[in-house]
């Protein structure tokens, strides 16, 4: 069990979509300049089996905040992932083949929150390796797990820009993925602009719920109202920009 623990920050941003840090004056209000490109890093990597990640907060990641390496049987719950000062590129990533050739079986990720708070996240919630990626082949794609009961939020601070979500839930190259109806989107803000690390597939508009249905068969969304079908690939291309739209919804 990994518990109660505060991680992060974690890594110094840049991606094929040159992520920026933003450099903040407490109490002024002002954003700085970005810091040259570097070495990015996830705020918990979990690959154990039928273990428990609970109630750790993880702040400023900038690859993935709780990155999944499958983890078949484990329940991740209660955590919280903040973006303040830095692009990161997923709250909560579950797109990796390796180590367990893509099994997310009995794999749980219930009831956690992530939180633009004054930053980018661009994926809040990544389910399958195409989200992450390009390579469709069937021996490249994840299957199984569970999302559900999950909050996605962004921060509107006096002074101070709202962070925002690229893509709230995205899922794409993933077999029998399972999204329940218990997640829900509290004032989240959406943004982000199309950047030269993308591919020929640009990503759609960003917004809360897409879903790639000629990569994702066998898939159950529970979710209203409901995801928008389009093509998906290396959603992460995505860079920052000014928010563009605001979602309050549950199901």
């Amino acid at each position: 069990m990994i518990s109660n623990n505060q991680l992060g920050p974690a890594g110094e941003a840049p991606s094929g979509a040159q992520q920026q840090r933003l450099a903040k004056r407490l109490g002024e209000g002002l954003l700085g300049p970005s810091i040259p490109p570097g070495q990015w890093a996830d705020g918990l990597s979990f690959a154990c089996k039928e273990s428990t990640a609970v109630h750790n907060v993880i702040t400023d990641s900038t690859d993935g905040g709780i990155v999944l390496f499958g983890a078949p049987g484990s329940l991740i719950t209660g955590n919280t992932i903040v973006a303040n000062t830095r692009v990161g590129m997923g709250g909560i990533n579950m797109v990796d083949v390796s180590p367990f050739a893509g099994s997310f079986s009995g794999t749980q990720v219930l009831g956690n929150t992530l939180f633009s708070n004054t930053s980018m996240i661009k994926v809040g919630i990544a389910y399958g390796s195409m989200v992450w990626g390009s390579n469709n082949a069937s021996n490249a794609r994840t299957f199984d797990g569970v999302v559900n009961g999950n909050t996605l939020h962004s921060g509107s601070p006096f002074g101070l820009t709202p962070g925002y979500f690229a893509f709230g839930i995205a899922v794409a190259g993933v077999n029998n993925a399972t999204v329940l109806a218990g997640n829900r989107f509290r004032n989240a803000n959406f943004g982000g602009v199309v950047s030269s690390s993308c591919t020929s597939t640009v990503p759609p508009t960003p917004g809360p719920l897409y879903f790639d249905p000629s990569t994702s068969p066998g898939a159950v969304l529970m979710m209203r109202p409901g995801f928008k079908s389009a093509p998906l690939e290396f959603l992460i291309c995505l860079g920052p920009t000014a928010m563009m739209s605001q979602i309050d919804y549950s199901s």
